[in-house]
C-alpha cells in the first residue's frame, strides 16, 4: 500500500478515536474548544492538531517507504553482482625477436 493510503488509514482512526473520547486538550463540555489563550481555550486546536498531524504522520510513512525502497534495491544489486572472472597469470620467456623460449 502507497504512503498515502497508509496515512489515511492512521488519519481517520486517529480522528474517530478524539471524536469518541473528546479530550480536555480539545473539547470542553463537549464542545471544540477556540484557538486562543485563557479559559475554555486551547493553544492547539483540533483543526491545528489534524493538519499537523497528517502532514507528520505522511512524512513518516514517506521515509519508511524510501528506507524500505532501498533496502530492496540493495538485494536486488546484490543478486545482480556476479562474481569476477578470476584471471590466471604466468611467466613466459621471450627471445629479443619476440619468440617464445
Amino acid at each position: 500500500m502507497s504512503p498515502l493510503g497508509h496515512t489515511l488509514i492512521i488519519y481517520i482512526a486517529i480522528m474517530v478515536l478524539i471524536y469518541y473520547y473528546k479530550p480536555k486538550l480539545f473539547f470542553h463540555k463537549n464542545e471544540l474548544k477556540q484557538f486562543g489563550i485563557g479559559e475554555n481555550k486551547t493553544i492547539l486546536p483540533l483543526h491545528l492538531f489534524s493538519i499537523l498531524f497528517s502532514i507528520l504522520l505522511y512524512s513518516l510513512f514517506c521515509s519508511c517507504n524510501k528506507s524500505k525502497n532501498d533496502i530492496i534495491k540493495e538485494e536486488i544489486i546484490d543478486k545482480r553482482v556476479t562474481k569476477e572472472p578470476e584471471y590466471t597469470f604466468r611467466l613466459v620467456r621471450t627471445t629479443p625477436n619476440g619468440t617464445l623460449v
